[in-house]
């Protein structure tokens, strides 16, 4: 009975697992909250990465690229000019639909103004830059939020409030 035993005693497996258990009884409800069920951050997330991504492609690709957005709806999609009508089509039967608790406002576009119902298109062109535009929306406790198109950076930038072009 020499030899040295390796390894651990089940009081010590049963601590560590009690320890463990403590950690994750108050760190799982946080991450849920805040991570998984706030339809708000996730459409915001949606929306900053993929108008990165479009600015990015425009460029890369010399590419025009369009990001429709159907206020009453609630839907949006990405069409780009080389693709063909069925092709624009499909991308619309397939468009991100934010959940029924987050409220597209109205979108402001530089030349158009405010534009509160119907489809309004944000482009991006072949020289990387993109049309101003402020996307105004609200969550189910009337909060409202301004995500910022910057037309030659590649920004998006995300307000708490109602912000317009002329703030």
């Amino acid at each position: 009975m020499n030899q040295k035993q390796k390894g651990f005693t089940l009081i010590e497996l049963v601590v560590v697992m009690f320890l463990l258990s403590i950690t994750l009884f108050f760190a799982l409800p946080n991450i849920n909250n805040s991570i998984l069920s706030n339809s708000k951050n996730q459409f915001s997330r949606w929306l900053i990465l993929n108008i990165k991504a479009l600015k990015e492609k425009s460029t890369a690709e010399q590419n025009k690229y369009i990001l429709h957005i159907a206020i009453s709806t609630g839907r949006l999609w990405i069409t780009n000019e080389t693709m063909g009508e069925e092709d624009k089509i499909n991308a619309a039967r397939q468009a991100y639909k934010i959940s029924n608790d987050i409220k597209i406002i109205d979108v402001e576009l530089m030349r158009k103004g405010i534009i509160s119902s119907g489809r309004v298109d944000i482009n991006f062109y072949k020289g990387g830059y993109s049309d101003k535009a402020f996307i105004h929306f609200a969550d189910e406790k009337y909060d409202q939020f301004t995500v910022s198109v910057e037309p030659f950076i590649g920004k998006v930038i995300f307000y708490d409030g109602y912000i317009q072009l002329k703030d």
